[in-house]
């Protein structure tokens, strides 16, 4: 077994960027990290590696958990996030409308699915 698998083993509950870096920390070139990164992937090795998440990965999870306005969503941007975050708010917002936009088309479909059932058992 190789160095490089030795640290991915030993290191599978990380995340996959601190795998990286202890790879980079141990000599290991970035094509020899992907490669081997690669085979332990099809391995099963990786299956319970973490994900890392940030405030996108909580914002989608906010915005699918059920209908929000446009201020509920705009006071999740600015509760106790970055600068960064607070700067892409219009990029956060774009993102809340198209949330918005499916769910009511959804929605739409849904009922006149509904309402073409109901004149099917009525007649």
């Amino acid at each position: 077994m190789s160095h490089a698998r030795d640290i991915i083993e030993s290191n599978r509950l990380e995340t996959l960027t601190l795998i990286r870096a202890h790879l980079t920390v141990a000599g290991i070139k970035v094509k020899a990290q992907e490669k081997e990164i690669k085979k332990a992937k099809a391995d099963g090795i990786l299956d319970n590696v973490v994900r890392a998440t940030g405030f996108s990965s909580h914002y989608y999870d906010f915005l699918a958990e059920g209908p929000r306005s446009k201020e509920e969503a705009k006071a999740y941007l600015y509760d106790g996030t970055s600068e960064n975050t607070q700067k892409h708010e219009s990029h956060y917002l774009n993102i809340w409308e198209l949330v918005a936009d499916v769910r009511a088309e959804c929605d739409s479909k849904l009922e006149a699915a509904l309402k073409e059932l109901e004149e099917l058992k009525a007649a």
